[in-house]
């Protein structure tokens, strides 16, 4: 599937689709989010659409159209979507990582 029918087959979620493939979600948010404290647990996420900002300490990453975010064990961030509207959502393929499979 591309990222275009990925997108477009996007339009009919809410915020949250946990695709047929296990371990694999879409993300969908159309508006920015306020800060959040949150740990992420081991993942790959691939941004499509819309940007965020995510920051361990005082280092911060800036992510958008074609970045990945590469997780490889618990770790507690603060993280904010900074670009996303009801006509270009912040959408997202996150992959949760078996890290004894890996």
């Amino acid at each position: 599937m591309t990222i275009e029918r990925l997108i477009d087959a996007s339009a009919r979620l809410r915020a949250t689709h946990h695709a047929s493939v296990p371990g694999l979600t879409l993300l969908r948010r159309e508006a920015v989010s306020a800060l959040e404290a949150v740990v992420y647990e081991p993942v790959i996420c691939v941004i499509l659409q819309g940007r965020k900002v995510t920051s361990v300490g005082a280092q911060s990453v800036h992510l958008g159209p074609g970045d990945a975010l590469l997780v490889s064990h618990d770790l507690p961030v603060q993280s904010r979507i900074t670009r996303a509207s009801p006509r270009e959502p912040y959408l997202a393929l996150v992959l949760t990582l078996d890290l004894e499979l890996v």
